[in-house]
C-alpha cells in the first residue's frame, strides 16, 4: 500500500507469512506485489507491480535472501497516493482464471483510495477512485477470488478512519468471517498475518463457518451471525 510509515513491518509480516508455509506440503503458491502512486510521478514506475510471480519455491531467508524473501526486501518505496483499483487488477491478473483451488488477494491499505482520478475528492473521500476500487474487487470476487483486506491507517489518517474501515469492510473484503481486519497497527501486522495464514491453510470454502487451527488440526464452527 501507500502507507510508508508501516513498510518495514509490512515486509516482516510478509516474511513471517512465508515462514509459516515453508515446511508445508504442498506449499501454497504465493506472489509478492506492492502498490502506490508516487507523487510526483516517477518515470517507468507503475502504480502497482508484481515483484515475484506465483511460485511454490519461496527461496531462502538466510544467509543471502533469495526468491520471495529477496523480492520482499526489494520493496523500498511506499509513499504517494493510493490506487486500490489498479492494485486489485494487477493482483487478479497474476492469478490464473482456470485455477481450481482457492485463490486469495491479501490487501494492506489505509482504505483511502485517491488515485488515478483524484479530481472529485473531498475530505476523506474520493468517490470515483473508491468506485474503481470496488469495481475491481467485485470483478475479482466474480472470478472466485477471495479478498482479505487489512486496514492499517497511516499517522495522518486519524480523522478518516471510520469511513476507511467501512469502505474496506463493506466494499472491498470478501463478506465472510476472517476476511477483514481493522485498525491494525504496524507492530501488529505479523500477528494479523499469522491469523490469515491459519485461515488460508484451513479454509473449507464454506461461507458461514469460522475456520481455525488447534494444535495442527483444522476446525470449522458455524457462525450464527453470518448471512448465507
Amino acid at each position: 500500500g501507500s502507507v510508508g510509515d508501516s513498510l518495514a513491518m509490512e515486509r516482516e509480516a510478509a516474511k513471517d507469512f512465508l515462514r509459516r508455509f515453508q515446511l508445508g506440503s504442498p506449499r501454497p503458491r504465493v506472489a509478492i506485489g506492492s502498490f502506490h502512486a508516487p507523487q510526483p510521478p516517477r518515470p517507468n514506475y507503475p502504480d502497482a507491480r508484481i515483484w515475484a510471480p506465483l511460485t511454490h519455491n519461496y527461496g531462502v531467508e538466510t544467509p543471502t535472501p533469495t526468491g520471495l524473501f529477496a523480492a520482499i526486501n526489494q520493496i523500498n518505496w511506499s509513499e504517494g497516493l493510493t490506487d486500490i483499483g489498479i492494485a486489485l487488477n494487477v493482483a487478479m491478473n497474476e492469478l490464473p482464471a482456470s485455477e481450481q483451488t482457492a485463490s486469495y488477494i491479501i490487501l494492506i491499505s489505509d482504505g483511502l483510495p485517491n488515485w488515478p482520478v483524484n479530481s472529485d475528492c473531498v475530505t476523506c473521500s474520493c468517490p470515483t477512485d473508491q468506485q474503481l476500487g470496488e469495481d475491481a474487487a467485485n470483478m475479482a470476487k466474480a472470478r472466485g477470488i477471495d479478498i482479505i483486506a487489512v486496514h492499517s491507517p497511516g499517522q495522518s489518517d486519524e480523522g478518516c478512519v471510520p469511513g476507511a474501515i467501512a469502505y474496506m469492510r463493506d466494499r472491498i473484503a470478501t463478506q465472510a468471517p476472517g476476511f477483514f481486519y481493522q485498525n491494525v497497527a504496524p507492530g501488529n501486522l505479523p500477528c494479523t498475518f499469522a491469523t490469515i495464514a491459519t485461515l488460508v491453510a484451513c479454509d473449507d470454502e464454506v461461507k458461514c463457518t469460522i475456520d481455525d487451527c488447534n494444535q495442527g488440526i483444522c476446525t470449522h464452527t458455524v457462525d450464527p451471525s453470518c448471512q448465507p
